[in-house]
This record gives C-alpha cells, structure tokens and sequence, in this order.
C-alpha cells in the first residue's frame, strides 16, 4: 500500500481515494478499526479520500428492510463511531451520500452503468456474476437483475466520485 501511494502522489499532488460501506446496522468492530486506520493512513500521505455512504444499495440487501430512514440513520451511526475510534475528520475525508451523488449527476452515472454492463460480454458475465459475493450472497443463489448489476454500479462509483485510488 505504501509503495503505490508513494507513486500515485508523485503523478498526483492530492489523489483522491475512494472507499464507501452500506449502513446496515450494527457495525462490526473490525470494519470500525481498519477503515479507521486505512483512512488515516491514506490522508497522512496526502490523500484526499470520498467515503459513499451506500445507503440505497443496503435496500438490495433487504438488511434493514430497504427503510430510507432506518439506512440513513445508521449512516450517521457509523460516522460517529469513526470519530469516536478517532478517524481523521479534517477537511480531507468526506462522506458522500449515495443518492445525493447519483442525483446530482444521473444521466452520466447511469451510462456509466450501462457502459459496464455493456463491456461485459456473455463469457464474462459468470465473473460478474462471482462478484455478487460482495453483497454477501452466493454463487448459486438466485439474483435479481437489479443484484448482478451491483458490481457494475459499484464501480460506477470510482468514477462517479471521480476518485482514482481504492482504500
């Protein structure tokens, strides 16, 4: 990690990271400290970072019954244990509301979408298919359309935040 920094700082003054979660209730101790430790590090080497606070993507995970409220509660929930573990807060970690950035810019999220899916030709698809895992969910489990396009919207989000490093 500390050697890829190091070359992405040479080509870029203030590279900005990306790393996001989905606010899905209670957060696991280990998911509290390490994003707090890579964050920090990151920002100590110059690092500007975006977190997506991936509230509508809970709502395909059904982990707090897709309640608005409920995701964006346990948004705010996660943050302030950050803090708490003491997570850097200082004007270069910003968190990013889902909707808030997809809105913003949809037209051009969207195509990016479909710009993913597109690339992905049948042959690859069971690879797209395999990342579904990221969701929690199994290989041979059934998905919806809407879940196997969630490894193509996740990437989407680099580029939608127009970040170019991943914590």
């Amino acid at each position: 990690m500390d050697a890829e920094l190091m070359k992405l700082l040479k080509n870029k003054p203030e590279p900005i990271a990306y790393d996001g979660f989905e606010p899905s209730g209670r957060m696991h101790i280990a998911q509290g400290i390490i994003k707090a430790i890579k964050v920090n590090k990151v920002t100590d080497f110059g690092c500007r970072v975006k977190i997506l606070v991936a509230d509508v993507f809970e709502k395909l995970n059904n982990k707090l019954s897709g309640d608005k409220e409920k995701n964006r509660v346990a948004g705010k929930y996660f943050m302030e244990i950050w803090k708490v573990i003491r997570m850097k807060f200082v004007d270069k970690v910003e968190f990013v509301w889902c909707p808030d950035a997809i809105n913003s810019r949809a037209s051009e999220y969207w195509d990016l979408v479909l710009d993913i899916v597109d690339c992905n030709s049948s042959s690859e698809f069971v690879q797209l298919w395999r990342c579904c895992a990221i969701m929690g969910r199994e290989e041979n489990e059934d998905l919806s359309p809407v879940q196997i396009m969630y490894p193509c919207k996740q990437c989407a989000n680099i580029f939608l935040l127009e970040t170019c490093y991943l914590i």
